[in-house]
């Protein structure tokens, strides 16, 4: 489990990372960073980050459920 965890939070900063950089236009925003993008932005969880811990909460709670 604590495998499972490290490897999203990994995953997750990994993707934050690459995400800010698209926005600033260092790289090319492909169509997974759009997507990130897009379901950031409406509070929505990820499919790529749903995937290595599912969950039907929005966002908010799962950030705070992940946290925990």
């Amino acid at each position: 489990e604590v495998e499972r965890y490290n490897i999203l939070l990994g995953k997750l900063a990994a993707n934050c990372r690459m995400l800010k950089k698209g926005i600033k236009g260092l790289v090319v925003m492909s169509s997974d960073l759009d997507e990130l993008f897009n379901a950031l932005k409406v509070g929505r969880i990820p499919a790529a980050w749903n995937k290595a811990y599912p969950s039907l909460k929005p966002l908010g709670a799962w950030t705070r459920d992940l946290l925990l």
